[in-house]
């Protein structure tokens, strides 16, 4: 295994049999002997794709997290979805900070194209729309969690993935935006 390689994990038997595949991603982050040491980079299905450009959750989570090192938007949750239909993707945060909306989808896709190089692509040939932003009341997101386990989802230390196809929530984030 390579130090800074990312990975899927399956479980096999010592065999090599598969017999689990995760979704998991997890990157090498070093070596204690010979025993490779790992950090968690996101779920494996939690991507989404429009129109080539394979966004990943990670991507995503690292754009917000650049914004908040780079701007001060002390975003503290969020969610985003992937609107196939419409060709763009929205991004849905709670802070205590007011931006004006334009800025911040402008500050978030230059950060999302500085982690993704087919999303710099596609937006430039103009093939998605630039991203939407919206401020969430405090809470909606944990809100949004405690459905998906009332609706059935078994556990309770759930926590939604940050990038989501907008046609898999059946809660209208828009409606809960704040104006």
């Amino acid at each position: 295994m390579v130090v800074g390689q990312e990975y899927y994990v399956l479980v096999t038997t010592r065999s090599g049999l598969y017999r689990l595949q995760t979704d998991q991603i997890v990157r090498v982050t070093g070596k204690v002997h010979s025993t490779p040491t790992f950090e968690f980079v996101q779920n494996g299905a939690s991507s989404t794709n429009i129109n080539g450009e394979r966004l990943a959750e990670s991507h995503v989570i690292s754009a917000v997290e650049k914004l908040n090192a780079e701007h001060g938007c002390e975003i503290s949750q969020f969610l985003m979805m992937c609107d196939t239909a419409g060709k763009r993707y929205k991004l849905y945060v709670e802070s205590e900070n007011v931006w004006e909306p334009e800025l911040i989808a402008n500050w978030f896709d230059d950060a999302l194209a500085s982690f993704n190089s087919a999303w710099a692509v596609k937006r430039v040939a103009e093939r998605m729309q630039q991203p939407e932003f919206h401020h969430l009341p405090t809470g909606t997101i944990n809100t949004l969690r405690t459905q998906s386990i009332r609706d059935g989802f078994a556990d309770p230390l759930y926590v939604l993935p940050h990038l989501q196809d907008q046609s898999n929530v059946e809660i209208d984030l828009s409606k809960a935006a704040l104006q």
